[in-house]
């Protein structure tokens, strides 16, 4: 959430700074925001594919035994998924009435930036909310909540990895086109 935020306002200050700088700003804010979320995906992608590959013993019969496989409470998980769903749409909805709102009708490339993060917290509560909906309905056994954890969170770095790839994309063009005629 922090980079969220970071890369909200470091948009903002591009927006409002002044005309000599605006455009740079708008072009090498996108670049540290994408590169935040790229390599926080990773680091997500690197945890849940260790939690994959780790197997997990779970003995029953001994009180002592590792309960760390059971994964998170499927209340909590659902709580905070279907939360943050709720507000992501919010923020959705508020990026697209913005958008309509400019004459051109498109989002500079740096508030793109800043709206792959919204969606990437979009696609996250939304596989965390069916996440926690399918562990509450008990459609996995308690046993498996850390893999379905991990599992989730696989889908979800996938999925915005693809986001990002595109994210890049539209920073390259933007930018091409700035050193080709200076707009």
């Amino acid at each position: 959430m922090a980079a969220d935020t970071l890369s909200y306002f470091l948009n903002i200050f591009a927006e409002l700074a002044p005309p000599a700088w605006k455009r740079k700003l708008q072009l090498v804010i996108p670049i540290l925001s994408l590169t935040v979320l790229a390599t926080l995906t990773v680091l997500a992608f690197q945890d849940s594919l260790g939690a994959l590959l780790k197997p997990c013993d779970i003995d029953e019969s001994n009180p002592d035994a590792d309960d760390s496989c059971l994964g998170p409470n499927p209340w909590i998980v659902w709580a905070f998924g279907l939360g943050g769903l709720i507000f992501d749409l919010i923020s959705i909805w508020a990026f697209c009435k913005n958008k309509n709102q400019k004459s051109e009708g498109k989002l500079p490339v740096n508030m793109l930036a800043a709206f792959m993060h919204v969606g990437a917290d979009m696609i996250r509560s939304l596989t965390t909310t069916v996440e926690g909906f399918f562990l509450i309905s008990k459609v996995w056994g308690a046993d498996q909540g850390k893999t379905v954890d991990a599992w989730s969170c696989m889908i979800i770095t996938v999925v915005i990895f693809i986001g990002i790839v595109f994210g890049v994309y539209e920073v390259i063009v933007d930018i091409v086109t700035y050193c080709r005629t200076g707009e």
